[in-house]
């Protein structure tokens, strides 16, 4: 019966593994590229979109 704590514990942490992965990846994706020329109304461009 200890292998059914084993398969679980491997699969928890493969599965922890893979939403990390997914979670780094989704919040490198929200960086806004410097703008090269001002904003037309004069606001202030955010460093990251929340």
């Amino acid at each position: 019966m200890w292998y059914f704590a084993w398969i679980l514990g491997v699969t928890a942490a493969a599965a922890i593994a893979v939403i990390n992965v997914m979670w780094y990846e989704f919040q490198d994706g929200l960086v806004v590229a410097v703008p090269t020329h001002d904003r037309p109304d004069g606001s202030q461009v955010p460093e990251r979109v929340v």
